[in-house]
């Protein structure tokens, strides 16, 4: 009975430590000044996502819509938007309803090839993932 909780013991806090060391082993850096985007190809539309020292602009399809946000490093991995202006082609009533709206986004990957970073959306209810490639 002993040797099972020092068993138990030894192998939970090695799966702390690889989870932990799993976790800070990826490089969390923003890229800044390029480009990124993702293309959806069943459907053909973009999304590109440019970072600049202190904000992010996102833009969805051929400029169709356009959200420049500050930019606020939490931690090495983490950083926080907050929507400044939303400009759009298509009329949306409550674009003004999220101006001022505050994301907090979690680095996961960040290489020579891509960038991938998680947020809370729709609401909160669900944790989004997005996928960007340099261009």
């Amino acid at each position: 009975m002993l040797l099972n909780k020092n068993l138990l013991l030894i192998l939970l806090l090695f799966s702390i430590k690889t989870y932990s060391q799993n976790k800070n082993h990826h490089n969390c850096k923003i890229p800044k000044n390029v480009t990124l985007s993702t293309s959806k190809s069943d459907s053909g539309e973009t999304y590109k996502v440019r970072f600049t020292r202190n904000t992010m602009k996102e833009v969805w399809g051929d400029n169709l819509i356009i959200i420049t946000s500050k930019m606020k490093i939490l931690n090495d991995c983490k950083f926080e938007t907050e929507i400044t202006k939303i400009e759009s082609k298509l009329f949306i009533q409550d674009s003004t309803d999220f101006v001022g709206k505050k994301t907090a986004h979690e680095i996961i990957r960040s290489d020579k090839k891509e960038f991938i970073y998680t947020y809370w959306c729709n609401e909160g209810r669900n944790t989004c993932t997005e996928i960007l490639e340099r261009r």
